[in-house]
């Protein structure tokens, strides 16, 4: 059984939960700084199944990244773009929202898991975007170089169910 200290555990569970994921692998011509993105994105990740197959490959380096709006939404504050991540989570649980997983972000905000709304993603309201339909988020274990190597960290994963 997978447990917490496998860095693969939290994919485990969103792949449970029915969440597609996919890899996607450094880019070698990324310079931090540069408009170049990090990583190389397959092609029409946007159609990615559940299922565990996506991670067998895996490997330190690559991003695990998960489609939104099939098997949950995600609200995504940046506090670098004036996102307040505890206003946030106050905010949703005074609106009933059930916050199903709470990831820490690389640029010190969080992703909110939520259950999938059917709408499309949106961008940049004050710093929260709202990743659903359309959109996509990496997951831990993934590495991002833009961040000076740091990563995303699970806080708590309880509606998630056990992987």
């Amino acid at each position: 059984m997978i447990g917490p200290d496998d860095p693969l555990w939290f994919a485990v569970l969103l792949v449970k939960f029915g969440a597609p994921l996919f890899l996607a692998t450094p880019n070698s011509m990324y310079v931090a700084g540069s408009r170049e993105s990090e990583f190389s994105f397959p092609r029409e990740w946007q159609h990615s199944l559940p299922g565990r197959s996506s991670l067998s490959t895996w490997s330190e380096g690559d991003a695990v990244c998960a489609v939104t709006g099939v098997a949950f939404d995600v609200v995504d504050v940046d506090p670098r773009n004036g996102g307040n991540v505890d206003a946030e989570r106050d905010a949703l649980a005074e609106h009933g929202v059930t916050v199903l997983a709470e990831v820490r972000t690389p640029g010190v905000g969080a992703h909110f898991y939520v259950e999938a709304s059917g709408r499309p993603k949106s961008n940049n309201q004050h710093g929260i975007d709202f990743q659903a339909a359309g959109g996509m988020v990496f997951v831990p274990p993934t590495i991002r170089p833009k961040y000076r190597g740091l990563g995303y960290a699970v806080i708590h994963a309880r509606g998630l169910g056990d992987a």
